[in-house]
């Protein structure tokens, strides 16, 4: 009996270690360490690997990024930034074409193996640099797979449609020259499947019609876009994320914005809930669960939204799905107040409406919310307030405070920094 007891102890405190192992791996990024070590080995082959690996732990790494996008996009604008922000070399593929007098001014590419000799003859003449930001390459599939020796870090895709490009450059090329410009457009949307197909891993895109406040620029994005870990098949690694919060404080805009950012699954735990009929506390986890165990969950990550919202939820959650990071808005009485009194909903559809709607038929029948008024929402406020403070000790490890008072922005720049770092656990242990 006794030896049973000794084997089921022994057993229980090297399950300890390989936890505490594994969490340590993961939280310094060790896995991502070994990885990029592993890459350098296979690609580089030195005679000495030993000494070789020690150098590189040795070398501040520098950035290798690739900035594509179709014709009149701003592209060099942001690829400069880049060049710029981390003193790397900065290559414009266009205008080494240009010099060399190879220019197709029909709006044709130019030969791929011509264009890939090039690039490397540019790359391998840069001694004392490992890094550089490339405009404008890839243009295609062949010339994707033939940088691959050089293990960019990251292709930063600058998105428009491909109907706004074309009015584009039909506006600002030259009369004789606007066949050209349209046909350099279909060229691009043409071949970046094929980019995007080598280099899904790594791809990071920027939507160029999208407004932004005030003192920011699509630079600032693309640089954000440059630090996000690639995929991983390491275990855990893809974001787990929670955001929670009370009423009025901003959760869900939050989300949004997050899964976005991140290219992960929103699972909105409300919508999950009234799709199958407002079910019981036990239901409702296990259709959450259902849904995190999904394929595109486990390959992408995902943004959790309106759950856990008990203690019960909370301990179901961390038991079976272990989030990585958990963000708590905490807002004022007041800013809650005030937003949800904004707020306006659609009678016939449910849906909520913070600026109106542009569909005239639709902005004449909004009401208020009568879970909108200000006695509803104080009953829901500190309710809220209570089931944060809960879930808030069952993931004090992971999570973090932000405030909700702040623009919508500022609170997205704080939550996607402590999303990206690794975790700091003297930084997130509760006060």
């Amino acid at each position: 009996m006794v030896t049973h007891t000794n084997k089921a102890l022994a057993l229980e405190e090297q399950q300890g270690f390989i936890d505490k192992a594994s969490e340590f791996l993961e939280d310094n990024e060790i896995y991502g360490l070994f990885q990029d070590l592993l890459q350098k080995l296979i690609v580089k082959r030195p005679e000495k690997p030993l000494d070789f690996l020690i150098e590189c732990l040795q070398t501040k790494p520098a950035v290798r990024v690739c900035v594509i996008g179709p014709p009149g996009i701003a592209r060099s604008a942001v690829a400069k930034k880049l060049a710029n922000e981390y003193n790397v070399p900065y290559i414009h593929v266009g205008q080494i074409l240009s010099e060399s007098g190879v220019v197709a001014k029909d709006g044709s590419l130019v030969q791929d193996d011509y264009v890939v000799k090039m690039i490397e003859d540019n790359l391998n003449s840069k001694p004392g640099t490992d890094g550089w930001v490339l405009d404008g390459f890839p243009r295609t599939k062949i010339q994707a797979i033939a940088l691959q020796k050089y293990l960019p870090d990251k292709i930063i895709l600058l998105n428009q449609s491909e109907k706004e490009l074309i009015k584009l450059n039909e506006r600002t090329a030259e009369k004789s020259d606007k066949e050209h410009a349209i046909r350099r457009v279909e060229h691009f949307f043409r071949h970046v499947a094929g980019i995007t197909e080598v280099y899904k891993n790594i791809i990071g895109q920027v939507n160029m019609n999208e407004k932004l406040r005030p003192g920011t620029d699509h630079g600032e994005i693309a640089k954000k876009l440059v630090h996000l870990r690639p995929y991983s098949i390491v275990p855990r690694k893809v974001p787990r994320i929670v955001i929670i919060g009370t009423v009025g404080s901003g959760q869900t805009t939050q989300s949004i914005i997050l899964a976005k950012a991140l290219g992960t699954c929103l699972v909105d735990a409300c919508a999950i809930s009234a799709e199958n009929g407002n079910p019981s506390e036990e239901k409702l986890c296990e259709l959450v669960g259902e849904r995190l165990k999904q394929t595109d969950c486990l390959r992408l990550g995902w943004v959790l939204d309106n759950f856990p919202r008990s203690i019960k939820q909370a301990e179901y959650l961390k038991t079976n799905f272990s989030p990585s990071r958990v963000a708590v808005l905490e807002a004022q009485e007041a800013s809650c107040f005030r937003r949800r009194s904004e707020r306006r909903m659609d009678p016939q559809t449910g849906k909520h409406y913070y600026s109106g709607s542009a569909d005239p038929k639709i902005a004449k029948r909004l009401i208020q919310d009568p879970n909108d008024a200000i006695e509803a929402i104080k009953v829901q406020y500190w309710k809220d307030h209570d089931m944060i403070m809960g879930v808030w000790r069952c993931f004090v490890f992971v999570a973090k405070k932000f405030c909700g008072d702040e623009e919508i922005h500022s609170i997205h720049d704080g939550i996607l920094g402590f999303v990206i770092k690794p975790m700091l656990r003297e930084e997130l242990h509760m006060q």
